[in-house]
C-alpha cells in the first residue's frame, strides 16, 4: 500500500499547474484514507447485530406437563414477538398418536434425535442453551440471550401464490463478524399458528407447530468467513391441509458441532410473500434495502429502500457498531421510500469522513449495506 501512494504522490512533480496539483494531492489523501479503512475492514470491526433468538420445543398432545409449558411459552412469544421465533416439534412419547407428530413424523423424529431428546416440555434456546422442563426460568434465558449480539445478518425475501400454494424463500447471509463456529447449516422450519383442536392434555389452541424442513431437516451447508455475503434460494409446496395465513417460515444459522449453537434467526409470514399483479410490475420484492446515492458522498446522500407495510427502522452506525443517527422509526405504507441523511449525528453534528452501515428493519427482516463519507 505505501508504494502506491508513493506512486500516486510523486505523480504530483510532473504536474506544473498549481490547482491541477492541489487537486491531484487531495484525491492522494483521499485514496490513502480509503485505503486505510479498508484495512481497517479486512482485519474485522465488532459490529453489533441484533439476534433473533430461536426457541424449540419438544412436546406432545398427551403430555399433561406439557400444558403449562405450552402456555408459559405462548406468553413468551407475545411479549418477546420482535426478537424471539419458536419452533415447537411435537415427539412420540407419551402418546404416538399426536396428530402433529404423526404429520410428519421423519423431520420430527429428526429435530428430536438431533438434541438426543429423551423427555417432555424441554425448551431448547439458540440450540446450545438447554432450558430444561422448568418453564418458570425459560423467559429469563430467552431475555438474557436476546442481549447476545449475532455475528450475521439474515435478510429476507420471497413469494408465494395461493392458487399453486407454491412459493420461493429467497435468504441472504451477510457476515459481518466472525461466525465463531464452524459445520454451518442453514435450515428452514415451517410453522403454522392457530390450530384449533382440543388435545387430550388440555391444550386447545396449537401455536407454533412445526410442519415442514426446507429443504430438509439436515439443512443446507454453508461456509462463512467474515465479509461474506451469501444468496440461497428454495422453493417450496404449503400442504393443503395449512391455514397459509397462519404460516410463517423459520430462518436459522446453526453449528452441527456441540453444543450446536445457533448463531441467528429470522422469520416472514407467507401472508407476506404474496404477491398482486401490480407487484409483480413495481415491487418483485417486499423487503429490499438500495444502495445509498451518490456513493461515496460528501454533503448528503438519499437511501432507497421498499417495506411491505408496518413499523419500520432505518439507522446508521459507525465501523465499531455504535448508533451514529436514526432516520425513520415510523408506520409506513406498502411501496418505495427515500430518505436523505445529511452526514449528522443524533445531536445534529456533522460526523467525520469514514465508512458507515445503514441498517432496514421490520418486524420480520433485516437488511444493512454501507456507505462512504468523503469531506
Amino acid at each position: 500500500m505505501r508504494i502506491i501512494l508513493v506512486f500516486i504522490a510523486g505523480c504530483a512533480i510532473f504536474i506544473k499547474n498549481r490547482k491541477q496539483k492541489e487537486a491531484w494531492m487531495q484525491f492522494v489523501i483521499r485514496t490513502a484514507m480509503m485505503l486505510v479503512l479498508i484495512v481497517i475492514l479486512s482485519f474485522g470491526t465488532a459490529l453489533s447485530v441484533d439476534r433473533m433468538v430461536i426457541a424449540e420445543m419438544i412436546t406432545n398432545t398427551g403430555c399433561v406437563p406439557c400444558y403449562p409449558a405450552d402456555m408459559a411459552l405462548n406468553e413468551i412469544a407475545v411479549n418477546y414477538a420482535s426478537l424471539l421465533s419458536v419452533i415447537r416439534y411435537h415427539w412420540w412419547y407419551p402418546d404416538p398418536s399426536d396428530p402433529y407428530y404423526n404429520f410428519n413424523v421423519s423431520e420430527n423424529t429428526a429435530r428430536n434425535n438431533y438434541y438426543s431428546n429423551n423427555y417432555s416440555p424441554r425448551l431448547l434456546i439458540d440450540g446450545s442453551i438447554d432450558g430444561g422442563y422448568s418453564y418458570a426460568g425459560w423467559e429469563t434465558r430467552i431475555d438474557n440471550q436476546s442481549f447476545e449480539p449475532s455475528p450475521l445478518i439474515i435478510a429476507l425475501s420471497g413469494n408465494y401464490a395461493p392458487d399453486t400454494r407454491a412459493g420461493t424463500i429467497n435468504v441472504r447471509i451477510i457476515a459481518v463478524d466472525p461466525p465463531g463456529a464452524t459445520s454451518l447449516r442453514l435450515r428452514i422450519a415451517v410453522i403454522e399458528d392457530d390450530i384449533h383442536w382440543q388435545a387430550p392434555n388440555g391444550v386447545p389452541v396449537h401455536e407454533q407447530t412445526f410442519r415442514d424442513m426446507i429443504p430438509s431437516a439436515s439443512g443446507q451447508s454453508i461456509t462463512l468467513v467474515q465479509g461474506d455475503t451469501l444468496d440461497y434460494s428454495f422453493a417450496f409446496t404449503l400442504s393443503a391441509s395449512f391455514a397459509a395465513d397462519n404460516c410463517k417460515l423459520v430462518v436459522f444459522v446453526q453449528s452441527d458441532v456441540s453444543p450446536r449453537p445457533i448463531l441467528q434467526g429470522a422469520r416472514i409470514a407467507i401472508p407476506d410473500m404474496i404477491q398482486t399483479a401490480a407487484d409483480d410490475d413495481i415491487m418483485p420484492h417486499s423487503f429490499e434495502l438500495g444502495q445509498n446515492y451518490p456513493n461515496p458522498f460528501n454533503a448528503e446522500t438519499r437511501i432507497d429502500f421498499r417495506t411491505a407495510g408496518g413499523r419500520v427502522r432505518l439507522e446508521i452506525y459507525n465501523i465499531t457498531g455504535a448508533l451514529v443517527k436514526s432516520l425513520m422509526t415510523d408506520n409506513l405504507a406498502a411501496g418505495r421510500h427515500s430518505v436523505i441523511w445529511d452526514g449528522t449525528d443524533l445531536s445534529g453534528r456533522s460526523v467525520s469522513s469514514g465508512v458507515y452501515f445503514y441498517r432496514l428493519r421490520d418486524s420480520s427482516n433485516s437488511e444493512m449495506r454501507k456507505m462512504t463519507l468523503l469531506k
